[in-house]
């Protein structure tokens, strides 16, 4: 496992880079942890199937839930 950093492609053609992602080569995705987003300083709330990720004002990203998962 290593730790990279990953642009995300989110609806609407928005693009948001993190920082600190893990990396598993044998995965197909890259794993995003709540608590390195809280450390570094974003909000996380989850609330009728939607995972909303803030910064201060500004929305980092929205995620659907599904299965307990999350996609964007």
């Amino acid at each position: 496992m290593g730790i990279v950093s990953v642009t995300l492609k989110l609806v609407g053609g928005v693009t948001r880079t993190l920082q600190g992602v893990g990396n598993v080569l044998e995965l197909r995705r890259n794993l995003i942890s709540l608590g390195m987003l809280d450390k570094q300083g974003f909000v996380c709330r989850a609330k009728g199937g939607v995972l909303k990720i803030t910064k201060g004002s500004m929305v980092f990203m929205r995620a659907k839930l599904e299965n307990g998962f999350i996609f964007w």
